[in-house]
């Protein structure tokens, strides 16, 4: 019996959970600039809750992107070969890095040169030229304040990276002897529990890659082997989920109890962290009990959000096609336009509830605008920023129907357009 889910019928809650995710990275971007960790290029006055949202936040939303990821990867193989995955993967994913790297990214690291030092003298042009000199000249990256980043769109490297790697895993399973693997592991999660059990990869790599590498903050994959991996994991678990209808029917079943253990392992999670109460760092029974409760809530919170997405969320909308193709270039745009709102308005004689929402509708606002009024307008502009061909621009705003006519561009795309992220 073949379980693949039938290629006319379009997962609007895929489409709806990469909107909320990078509606969310744009408030947890928000959020660390209201928090004592010294991570953004403003810093406004401290606050209790929203340094607690980002925290909880943080511990499972990249989790859900590379999900998403590898659920659009399920679908866009459907229509392409792998040799086409693999040049729309280097054309939708590399050519925007190299684009927002180059061009976006520095605005964020101009304003990160006066926090701590509102004497910084240069102008844009001239600290722009500066970090392009050293990067090409000195192979400078990441290193130091006047020097070339990535930042936010570390993601997107990683995301290349990981769709190469899983793509011989990904063209297997497609095939009828991969099928029969997928339709073996569906039968396993059907049992009570059983999806679960999934978190055991996750679990095997907090144990054993956690302790020696903390993660680097130029967020390269040779300093960060624990995060790849586990990132590696999900993207894979998001093909196959949308590989059987039964496997994600059976993580709908179980959203409930993976909503309350998700609570009760997030707020054992934040009491252990806001007491000060980590445990050193290290293969010691105290840092392996603690990464496996990191693990366990990572997985429990996939469950839940993916469980009631589906539940919920599997319906079209007007607004949802335009969403779904804004949501990739206000994810490259969002953080150098979060940062050059914050600067001022961290500054005003108001209280942070009202600065926090300013600067979330003032960054969505602006992206969105900069993405309706030039980035979808021309052929290298959209190029440039990952966004399909499009004959009519116009369509875009257009609502899809019901049941989606099959084609490539009718199909959610591979990238979570943050997670997706940073």
């Amino acid at each position: 019996m073949n379980n693949e889910p039938k290629r006319s019928v379009r997962r609007y809650d895929v489409d709806w959970l990469r909107v909320i995710a990078v509606c969310v990275l744009v408030m947890i971007h928000t959020a660390a600039m209201f928090d004592p960790y010294p991570i953004t290029a403003v810093k406004g006055r401290s606050s209790l809750a929203l340094a607690v949202f980002s925290t909880f936040i943080h511990e499972w939303r990249l989790s859900v992107l590379f999900i998403v990821s590898g659920a659009g990867s399920y679908f866009a193989l459907g229509f392409l070969s792998g040799r086409e995955f693999a040049v729309s993967r280097f054309k939708r994913i590399m050519i925007p890095l190299i684009t927002g790297t180059l061009l976006v990214v520095p605005v964020q690291l101009y304003y990160w040169q006066f926090l701590g030092n509102p004497g910084y003298s240069k102008t844009y042009v001239h600290f722009y030229l500066t970090i392009i000199y050293r990067y090409f000249v000195f192979g400078m990256f990441g290193q130091g304040r006047e020097s070339l980043h990535w930042a936010h769109l570390w993601f997107l490297f990683y995301l290349f990276v990981i769709s190469l790697l899983a793509l011989p895993l990904f063209l297997y399973l497609r095939r009828d002897a991969g099928r029969r693997h997928i339709s073996r592991l569906a039968a396993l999660m059907e049992r009570k529990g059983a999806i679960f059990l999934l978190v055991i990869p996750i679990l095997l790599v907090e144990v054993t890659l956690r302790a020696p590498q903390p993660g680097s903050a130029r967020a390269i994959i040779v300093d960060d082997w624990a995060n790849f991996c586990n990132y590696l994991v999900l993207f894979v678990y998001g093909f196959v989920i949308f590989s059987d209808d039964r496997i994600r029917a059976a993580i709908e079943r179980h959203r409930v109890v993976a909503l309350a253990l998700g609570s009760l392992t997030s707020a054992t999670y934040l009491f252990i962290t806001f007491t000060a109460r980590i445990p050193v760092r290290g293969y010691n029974l105290d840092w392996t009990l603690f990464r496996m409760m990191c693990g366990f809530n990572m997985w429990f919170w996939c469950v839940a959000v993916f469980g009631f997405g589906s539940r919920l969320l599997n319906f079209n909308h007007k607004i949802l096609p335009y969403a779904n193709s804004a949501v990739y270039p206000v994810y490259i745009l969002h953080l150098p336009v979060a940062t050059a709102i914050a600067y001022h308005v961290v500054r005003w004689p108001v209280p942070v509830a009202v600065q926090f929402p300013v600067i979330v509708l003032g960054t969505i606002a602006v992206s969105v605008c900069i993405y309706e009024f030039i980035l979808r307008r021309t052929r290298l502009t959209r190029f440039l920023f990952g966004l399909k061909k499009s004959k009519r621009p116009q369509r875009a705003a257009e609502p899809a129907p019901a049941a989606v006519a099959v084609g490539p561009e009718a199909l959610p795309d591979a990238l979570p357009a943050e997670e997706a992220a940073g």
